[in-house]
């Protein structure tokens, strides 16, 4: 038998086992994780209760996941949830991003499995990584400095819903804003980066309803601070994320 063989043979026994075994497959993708691949191109829910909702994302995402079947499993024994109805405006965003939007509004969570997602009462939990979440950051700071570079020139808002004040300054944005290098964003898709128009109102608890501004007058400011200032006025906070400013209850 030729020594060569016999030499690393021997070299491989003598090594940690951990060296010469066979690599780990890889462990499977999570659905969570296969779906954050799929940019659904709009989301327009008008008084939409969170069944319509979950059955309009069960033949959606088919369509854009290569046929995949998603089963929703709606767990809400109280009813709360079936009676919420939401108004929830969104362009270009990952599946998961489009639900979890959806459930905080209603006051739920989500609970991925191998092929279904149950839905419950709940507060949506944060399990990002610690990298995955400097990562988030980093694209809602390019997010908020793309903002912050349009300027409202006039805002009069005199008795005027908070939604409705929203509204004003995302058509600033819209028409005036730049958007960051779809790359920036971290988007491949040839839908491009979610847009800067992208801004919602989550408020599960209801404690935003009603809400109103009196009397503010705002002229050339930048629109991170006109929100910021319509939302303080209202009992809000604004925050950036990587694919929407969300306006929520301070």
């Amino acid at each position: 038998m030729p020594l060569r063989p016999l030499l690393v043979a021997a070299a491989c026994l003598a090594m940690a086992p951990a060296a010469c075994a066979e690599p780990a497959p890889a462990e499977p993708e999570g659905l969570e994780a296969a779906l954050e691949r799929v940019t659904l191109p709009s989301l327009n829910f008008e008084g939409t209760t969170l069944p319509e909702a979950l059955a309009y994302f069960h033949l959606r995402i088919p369509e854009l996941a290569g046929k995949r079947i998603v089963d929703f499993d709606l767990v809400d024994p109280q009813g709360t949830l079936k009676a919420r109805r939401l108004t929830l405006r969104a362009r270009c965003l990952p599946i998961p991003v489009a639900l979890r939007y959806f459930c905080i509004s209603c006051g739920a969570t989500a609970r991925y499995h191998d092929r279904s997602i149950t839905i419950e009462p709940g507060v949506f939990p944060d399990t990002r990584t610690d990298e995955r979440k400097k990562a988030d950051a980093a694209l809602a700071q390019l997010r908020e400095d793309a903002m912050k570079k349009v300027v409202v020139v006039s805002f009069l808002g005199e008795d005027l819903p908070l939604a409705e004040a929203v509204d004003h300054i995302r058509q600033y944005v819209t028409i005036r804003g730049v958007q960051p290098p779809a790359t920036d964003m971290g988007i491949r898709e040839p839908l491009g980066p979610p847009p800067l128009s992208n801004i919602l109102i989550l408020d599960p608890a209801g404690k935003l309803a009603g809400k109103r501004i009196a009397n503010l007058h705002l002229k050339s400011v930048p629109a991170t601070l006109a929100l910021e200032t319509i939302a303080l006025a209202c009992g809000a906070r604004v925050r950036f994320e990587p694919f929407a400013t969300i306006v929520e209850p301070l």
